[in-house]
């Protein structure tokens, strides 16, 4: 033994003389010698050959050798796990320093791949904890690259927490959180967010402050935090002051990413194009002495924008096309189960990629101006489509929705770009290609999550389930601890632990099911040719709203498409002081005080809306589907004459809305007759801590649907649990909740109340898909909450839309129960008599409008109920109703009684 660790001691010494040595052109060719030598003496079992492998590989990746890296890095691995190694630890290191070259080559699947080896590795030795935290802080960053910030703080997260002192890469985790929180959505204010961004920087400094080698990059995460504090001078300062710091010390890759985000702060912030292309372009200058792959891209993109902004659009393209294809890696690397944008390329970063085709679309439109070839047009509506199948990509790879919305919301001006050619085009089917596309695609994942779960065990199923429960239970236990202590740091490691269960679960569902994978990752669009038919045959008009995102000339457009019977209509319309007469108008229709004192003012906001969204369409068939962006508008409100007191929409139109086209035509139900049964809830009152007000009434109005419906199941007063209908709401079709609601507004999602708890919006994202068809929210703002630009409104309705159910019947304000309670009623009987369900709903506002109550003409109390999703009548198994079979039995009392009578006048006769 003792022989064994002089032989490989010596060996040791050898190869480190080696190594130190200067560079030169044979340097390579003597250490694969050594190699060789190292084998035919001692063999490929020799305790030290895995680690010479290891260093090998590592001095040859860092040369650029990056293949012949690759393959050593494989022998290394063969040697560590050898019973003969010297240190099977180091085993660790060579899965490090793998994941740490595929970055660098933007091989990002592969770079996960190894991530997660060595992080499991190093949990095996403890002496080796450090580099498990390192790697932590590598995912970290590729998150952030990839434009997933939310993942990206979470592994900072799980590095800190595992870190056991305060050391550089603790310091660098704390860097990483930091970044993160600047990168984030404003979702719970933005002063809140950079709070935590400064603490977490802070943290980085005090750790750091002994590492003078990364004062170059604090300075720079401080000129983020300055940026998002919009103090520009202090930014533009610590750019330029962390750019020295990096030269000085020989990190070109730092400095070029810093002289990206100066060049970007010059032309987006100070409006000076001269001193951003200057700054762009000495960046391109020591770009040679750099490996990661993805930063010239980045360059020639930003300078491509430039070029655009002069008009120089063929620059533009040039630049646009060299920067796509540094981003191009081979084939080899794809991840089979989820499709890529075409069939023979791939891109290191799908985020740059959709970012670079949207730019090109845009330069080729912009070309067009110039050339007025159509052909121009053509090809840029093509990048657009590329630019999207990369979006679908990025939203596939991002774990959570923060990040999606975050992405989704910044896609919104390529959708604008692309309407507004296919306006140019008259190119209709385009056009309802790309508002598909920009619109509920986070609701069509979730629906297609759970039609995929049919190709799954029911094993498989309730593992799944399982998880997702867990970790939505310590999601709740955490909001209660206080951060920062170790009860909140216990249930953030149970999380980190769930999660990566969780993931681990459903990568090894995706690489056994591909029935699974293609029913969950389907990208494909609904056809225009889909919607025609069925718009048709129910004589209704399909009306899709887009609202654009300003242009060069500070003019947004509304881009509306409507499908009728045999027309198709595409027009655009200046957005002008739309959003300003839409705050007026709902702010007025959801107050009857106001809107009383106001109604000259509400009926010409209310035409003011009606033509530009209505009028320019011409003649539209007398039912109305109306797909809306950013919110909903009750277009029942709408006049067409604001010298007309009454001319609404409602009278000539029964409207109903949709999240997308392809939700609408997803909801439509198959023609088998449902149980006539429904399911009622009117709490009433409420348990004190959720301090809510009674519902007088709600009990009795539920009361009356037995006149008209033979199976009811209701719960009322302290019964109207909130287990009880999560338990109950499987098993009847139809469901009507009278009771309490609130908006989620600002950060804060939903919430529906019954008498013990209250249901959240995520609660819903737990449960099974139901059965319902049709459910009523009658409570107050069921349908509004957080407008997501580029997904709409996140509500309580789109909760349940989530969850299956094809039909909802919502509110877009604080409700009056009363008139609630008799239009809920009113539209139940019509329901019953067999009406499609938004002439229901038209037919219950219509009898309020005309009806004995002057007050209740008054819009607020019936304007603010919709339907969403699929308006079908509902076919009953029987039709037999409570009221039919009162009849039918006196009618065969009557019968009975005659047919008595007949006898014993015979018998008299």
């Amino acid at each position: 033994m003792v022989l064994a660790w002089q032989v490989t001691t010596d060996w040791e010494g050898e190869l480190r003389v080696l190594l130190s040595s200067e560079h030169s052109t044979g340097k390579f060719e003597e250490l694969e010698q050594f190699r060789l030598r190292y084998v035919e003496e001692i063999g490929v079992d020799g305790g030290f050959y895995g680690e010479l492998c290891h260093r090998l590989a590592t001095y040859f990746g860092q040369s650029g050798m990056f293949n012949r890296s690759l393959e050593l890095f494989k022998e290394a691995l063969e040697g560590h796990r050898r019973p003969s190694a010297a240190d099977p630890s180091m085993i660790v290191n060579s899965y490090f320093n793998l994941a740490f070259f595929h970055m660098q080559h933007g091989l990002g699947s592969d770079f996960l791949v190894f991530a997660d080896s060595c992080i499991r590795n190093s949990q095996r030795f403890d002496r080796k904890r450090s580099i498990g935290v390192h790697i932590y802080e590598q995912l970290a960053a590729y998150h952030y690259d990839a434009g997933d910030y939310q993942e990206s703080q979470n592994n900072a997260n799980k590095g800190i927490l595992l870190a056991q002192k305060e050391d550089l890469y603790l310091g660098l985790l704390y860097i990483q959180v930091a970044q993160a929180k600047l990168a984030q959505e404003e979702e719970h204010g933005k002063s809140d967010r950079l709070d935590a961004a400064h603490r977490s920087l802070q943290h980085a400094k005090r750790i750091l402050r002994k590492n003078p080698e990364l004062a170059a990059l604090i300075t720079s995460v401080e000129a983020n935090y300055y940026l998002a504090e919009k103090n520009f001078q202090a930014a533009q300062l610590n750019y330029e002051k962390a750019i020295q710091l990096y030269l000085s010390r020989n990190e070109y890759e730092g400095a070029v990413r810093n002289l990206i985000k100066l060049g970007d702060l010059f032309m987006e912030s100070l409006k000076d194009p001269l001193s951003s292309f200057q700054t762009y372009q000495e960046g391109l200058r020591i770009l040679d002495r750099v490996h990661r792959m993805d930063l010239r891209p980045i360059l020639l993109n930003k300078i491509a924008l430039l070029y655009m902004k002069d008009g120089d659009f063929l620059s533009a393209i040039a630049n646009l096309n060299e920067a796509i294809e540094g981003l191009k890696i081979a084939d080899t690397q794809r991840n089979s189960h989820r499709p890529p944008s075409d069939s023979n390329v791939l891109y290191s970063n799908d985020l740059l990629a959709e970012d670079f085709f949207s730019n090109l679309g845009r330069a080729y439109a912009g070309k067009f101006t110039q050339s007025l070839d159509s052909s121009d047009l053509r090809t840029s509506l093509r990048h657009f489509k590329t630019a999207l199948a990369a979006m679908d990509r990025v939203r596939w790879s991002h774990a959570y929705d923060q990040s999606k919305l975050y992405w989704r919301k910044q896609a919104k001006a390529t959708f604008t770009y692309a309407l507004d050619v296919c306006f140019q085009l008259n190119d209709v089917e385009s056009a309802f290609f790309f508002l598909e596309k920009s619109r509920a695609v986070l609701l069509q994942d979730k629906l297609n999550d759970s039609d995929a779960r049919k190709f799954l065990s029911e094993a498989e199923n309730q593992r799944e389930r399982h998880l997702k429960v867990e970790l939505a239970l310590l999601s709740s236990k955490i909001a209660r601890e206080e951060e920062g202590t170790h009860a909140y740091d216990s249930v953030y490691r149970e999380i980190f632990r769930v999660r990566d269960l969780q993931k681990a679960f459903i990568t090894e569902l995706e690489s056994t099911h591909p029935l699974y994978v293609e029913a969950k990752y389907g990208s494909n669009v609904m056809e225009l040719a889909s919607l025609r038919p069925v718009v048709a045959a129910a004589r209704q008009s399909y009306l899709a709203y887009f609202n654009g995102v300003s242009e060069h000339n500070d003019q947004a457009y509304i881009y509306i498409l409507a499908v009728s019977a045999g027309e198709e209509k595409l027009v655009k319309v200046p957005m002008e002081s739309y959003q300003e007469n839409i705050q007026g108008f709902l702010e007025l229709a959801s107050d009857k005080e106001k809107l009383n004192r106001s109604f000259d003012r509400f009926q010409t906001l209310s035409y003011r809306l009606y033509s530009k969204l209505v009028e320019p369409l011409g003649q539209l068939e007398q039912r109305l589907i109306v797909s809306p962006d950013d919110q909903l508008v009750p277009f029942d409100l709408l006049v067409s004459d604001p010298q007309r007191a009454g001319s609404y929409l409602l009278l000539d139109h029964a409207v109903s809305y949709t999240y997308s086209a392809g939700f609408f035509i997803r909801s439509i139900r198959s023609q088998r007759a449902v149980k006539p049964t429904l399911l009622g809830f009117a709490p009433v009152s409420y348990q004190e801590h959720l301090e809510l007000p009674a519902l007088a009434g709600a009990d009795f109005s539920l009361g009356k649907f037995q006149k008209f419906l033979s199976g009811c199941e209701f719960f009322l007063h302290d019964s109207a649990t909130k287990e009880q209908f999560l338990t109950k709401i499987y098993d009847h079709p139809m469901v009507v909740l009278y009771t309490h609601a609130d908006a989620g507004i600002g950060g804060e999602e939903g919430n529906l109340y019954f008498h013990d708890d209250k249901l959240s919006v995520s609660d819903l994202m737990l449960v099974d898909p139901l059965p319902t068809e049709l459910i009523i929210l009658s409570a107050c703002n069921t349908g509004v909450g957080n407008i997501r630009p580029g997904e709409g409104v996140f509500s309580l309705a789109r909760g349940f839309a989530a969850a299956g159910i094809p039909t909802i019947v919502t509110t877009l304000w604080e409700i009056d129960s009363r008139a609630t309670y008799t239009l809920t009623e009113t539209f139940y009987e019509n329901v019953v008599a067999g009406l499609p369900l938004d002439v229901a709903l038209q037919k219950a506002k219509l009898s309020m409008l005309h009806g004995t109550d002057p007050m209740h003409a008054l819009p607020y109390f019936w304007g603010g109920s919709i339907v969403l999703g699929n308006v079908q009548p509902l076919e009953f198994e029987s039709q037999w109703s409570a009221t039919h079979r009162f009849w039918l039995a006196g009618l065969l009392a009557l019968g009975f009684y005659l047919l008595v009578g007949y006898r014993k006048k015979k018998q008299l006769g």
